[in-house]
Formats: C-alpha cells, structure tokens, sequence
C-alpha cells in the first residue's frame, strides 16, 4: 500500500509539473536578446541576406542543473526569386533541458514585405512545425517504477503541431516596433495569449553615413502563468563592429552584454544579473550568441542598418 501510495505522489507531481512546464518553460524561450528571429517570424530577411546563428542559454548561471535552451535558426531574404522578392523564408529549431523533460521546438517560417514608401516597411510572418515533450527516463530516481504505465502518459510526452505569427513594422530614419505570438496555436491546447511587443530608435552619432548609434528599445512579454515582464535596454555600437549594452529585466535582473562583428562573423554575450530576494537562490543567467551574415543583397534591404544582433 505504502508503495503504491508513493508511485501516486510521485506520478501526480510529475503530471504537475509537466503541466507547467509546457506553458511556463516554453514562454521563456522567447525572452532571448540576442536572436529575435526565434520569438518573430516577422523579423526573417531582416539582415539583408542569409543569415544564421547558433544561440544556448543557461537559466540560472553556476549550476550543473539547470534549465538550458539551445537554438539554432537560419533565414533569409528571397532576392533571386522574382516572384517572390518581397519574401523571406527560415528555419528555428529549439532544445530545452529542464530537469527530466526534454522539449524540442522546429518551425519553418515564411514572412513578406509590404514596402509603404521609400522609407516604410511592413514584415508579416507566420511560423509552423512542431514541438515535442519526453520524460526522459534516465534521469529517474530507483524509487519510480519504470514498468509503471502513467509513467508514458499523454501529459508525459507531448507531440504537437505549433504555429505562430508576427507583424515587424521598420523606418529608415531607425524607428522599429514588433508584436508577436511565437505560440500562437498548439494543436489540442487552447489558443495562447502569450505574446512579445516592442520597440526600438536608432540614433546616429554622427553624420548621415556614420556607423556609430545608440539604440534604446522595450520589451513587454504578456506571461500567462507568471507576472508581466518588460525589459528596458540601451546599446551601442560602434562602426557596426563592436556593441555594448546595458538594461534591466523587471523580473529582477541587471542585464550587460558586448558583441562584435568582424567580417560578417558575429559573437554576443549577454550576462543576467539577479538583483532583489530571486539573488538568493540563483547567481546569475548567461546568454551566448554566434552567428554569420553571408554577402549582403541591396535588394532585398529592410530598413536602414542591417538586423544582426
């Protein structure tokens, strides 16, 4: 009795937590700084050319343990298609480690330009694929028995089809604002209210041709099961080579990061310093970005600057 009392405990809190961990884990995968592709379909071509990057996040800095998400995306601008020079195409792919759940996320994403004026673009995107949950069964203590059926329940191992859409609005002049619902729909779940709203102003530091801005932007992430979070950010760049930046996460972390771009060959570092009573009980998070932005297309050019990083 006592055992089977114990494998009901154990099964229903792994029920709980997979429960959450599909909602609140999966929003947090689109609060990188460093890849905005992986939360806006919208924002595919949006460097010019092809580009791709390679992007891993540990959530609570200085622990063996903790959740890490790992990201790869490529896209870029349809320039040599005539028909379709206006549109950009890419691909994202996500891997999440938290605890004994291993989520997997690939998308395909299609996006196109609505040119208003010399000086305005619009960018609408819509993303689908899939993403997949798994208990991973290695990492189970002796006291679960594996033999025991709830342990492959559907709340246990997910597969479902995903979807999301985004809207990127850019101005010549610098000015950019973005919305998007990276998890829009998940077939057999409720549609998600989750969603990511922004903007963002280049000034130049300088004459009309200088390379050298300052860029503040805001961030809103509308969480559905943890408070609001906005995110207050200031970057500079220097000769579209260096970056630095400074900002702050309202969820309680002082966020620095620095970033450089030699020969189309980019790496950024974000470090999120935990501020207030959360510094009790983790550190700090680590952001790390690599990416390549291959030859440049004129034609197809959104905006002013390129959108690297």
């Amino acid at each position: 009795m006592m055992r089977f009392i114990k494998l009901t405990i154990i099964t229903f809190t792994l029920l709980v937590i997979a429960n959450s961990a599909n909602a609140q884990y999966r929003e947090t995968f689109y609060t990188t700084l460093l890849n905005p592709f992986i939360a806006n379909p919208a924002s595919a071509g949006s460097s010019g050319a092809p580009f791709a990057m390679f992007n891993a996040r540990t959530l609570v800095g200085g622990t063996n343990t903790s959740a890490r998400t790992i990201n790869f995306s490529v896209h870029s601008p349809l320039n040599n298609v005539p028909r379709y020079g206006n549109s950009s195409v890419g691909l994202k792919f996500i891997s999440h480690n938290s605890g004994i759940f291993q989520t997997t996320n690939a998308e395909a994403a299609y996006s196109v330009k609505v040119d208003f004026s010399r000086d305005d673009h619009l960018s609408l995107g819509l993303s689908l694929g899939f993403i997949q949950t798994v208990l991973d069964k290695d990492l189970l203590s002796s006291n679960v028995n594996l033999a025991d059926p709830n342990i492959d329940a559907p709340q246990l191992n997910q597969f479902l089809f995903t979807t999301g859409a985004g809207i990127l609005y850019q101005n010549r002049n610098g000015l950019e604002l973005y919305a998007a619902s990276p998890m829009l729909v998940s077939v057999s779940e409720p549609l998600s209210a989750f969603v990511v709203v922004g903007g963002s102003y280049k000034f130049k530091l300088g004459g009309h041709s200088s390379t050298n801005f300052f860029k503040p932007s805001v961030n809103f992430y509308n969480f559905t099961n943890t408070q609001k979070v906005v995110d207050a950010i200031a970057a500079l760049y220097i000769n579209d080579a260096f970056k630095f930046q400074l900002g702050y996460r309202s969820s309680g972390a002082a966020v620095a990061g620095i970033g450089f771009n030699i020969n189309s060959f980019l790496v950024a570092y974000n470090y999120y310093h935990f501020v207030g009573e959360f510094s009790r009980f983790a550190p700090a998070q680590n952001e790390i970005a690599i990416a390549f932005k291959f030859k440049p297309q004129r034609r197809g050019r959104r905006g002013n600057e390129p959108n690297y990083w």
